[in-house]
């Protein structure tokens, strides 16, 4: 998935927004990894994803049609923000402790290959 800034995480959070809350979660699972299939699909192909669009969340949740702006009095709202954002801190959480094991250069650059010859030459 392409780096998220916070106008991804606005536009998910009004995603789950229109959704019932108990659907949020893994409507937003779905979400991150169609975004994430979206970016390699396009690493791959040159092209934006046909439905998917071009790997950012944004991309993902504007497939759902354009939204609207929402206050951020709207408790609701700050939940489906807050949401979003614990999902995408556990997502980096777990992406960064699992490489550290295998191999420092793998924490830099995050392919196998380099990795594995960086271990050769080592």
């Amino acid at each position: 998935m392409l780096t998220v800034l916070i106008g991804d995480v606005m536009a998910t959070a009004r995603v789950l927004r229109a959704v019932d809350a108990k659907a949020a979660p893994q409507l937003l699972d779905r979400m991150l990894a169609e975004a994430h299939a979206a970016h390699l699909y396009r690493k791959r192909t040159g092209r934006a994803h046909p439905v998917w669009g071009n790997g950012s969340l944004m991309a993902r949740a504007g497939a759902f049609g354009p939204g609207f702006d929402l206050p951020m009095s709207d408790a609701r709202h700050l939940a489906c923000m807050a949401l979003v954002i614990e999902r995408l801190a556990a997502r980096l959480a777990g992406r960064e402790a699992a490489p550290s094991a295998a191999s420092p250069r793998r924490v830099i650059f995050g392919h196998r290959q380099e990795s594995a010859a960086w271990a050769r030459r080592g």
